[in-house]
């Protein structure tokens, strides 16, 4: 939805994809843990992404209330 509205670059998506990734090699052992794992995966995707654009843009920071 961020990409759509042009509030993130390609580059920001990439770069998150790019973290998911490696975050996946360290995959959970149990089925409990490897959902546990599908949402903190997507919570670093976005976490990684905006912290992509922020320094995009010059910040070291995210502000966290604009989003």
């Amino acid at each position: 939805i961020l990409r759509e509205q042009e509030a993130l670059t390609d580059l920001d998506v990439y770069f998150a994809r790019f973290m998911a990734r490696l975050a996946g090699r360290l995959a959970p052992a149990s089925a409990a843990e490897v959902e546990a794992g599908r949402s903190a995966v997507a919570a670093l995707e976005l976490a990684a992404a905006l912290a992509s654009r922020a320094s995009s843009q010059g910040d070291v920071c995210v502000n966290l209330r604009q989003w």
